[in-house]
């Protein structure tokens, strides 16, 4: 499906981002979130937010990017920890991706109601043009990236 790589190339691209790969799986497994400010592009987790930000569904995380390419999407944070599983794994980062890969395992066992629904659901059916606000039909609606 083309959604699916266009969203996987969005994720890919925030990540490459970063200077620092495995500083990125060390976050990861963390659970935290960055930004790269030069060019915009970053994730936000639930608990980087400050009170009074607009919460994100449990079990997911924003990745944006700015400055000519702007997205804002709420994707399972497991989908984001395999993307970048597979990064590092492709860089010869084998410690790293262990790391990575087992967070992943670990909050996918953990059985939340995000990754059931990914589980049953193709990724982003019915999407139609427009910047996926959140990729999990179910918990909130399309629409494009706030300003």
């Amino acid at each position: 499906m083309q959604l699916a790589k266009d969203l996987r190339a969005m994720v890919e691209d925030v990540i490459k981002c970063w200077s620092n790969l495995e500083e990125l799986a060390s976050f990861g497994m963390a659970r935290h979130g960055y930004g790269q400010t030069d060019v915009g592009y970053g994730v936000t987790y639930k608990e980087d937010l400050d009170p009074g930000d607009a919460l994100l569904p449990e079990g997911c995380v924003e990745i944006y990017g700015g400055f000519g390419k702007e997205f804002e999407v709420v994707i399972p944070e497991t989908t984001y920890l395999d993307i970048l599983a597979n990064i590092l794994r492709r860089n010869g980062l084998d410690e790293a991706t262990d790391g990575v890969a087992t967070t992943s395992a670990k909050l996918a066992a953990g059985g939340s109601a995000v990754s059931r629904a990914i589980s049953v659901m193709p990724w982003l059916s019915g999407w139609a043009g427009s910047t996926p606000k959140c990729a999990v039909p179910s918990i909130c609606s399309y629409g494009p990236a706030s300003s």
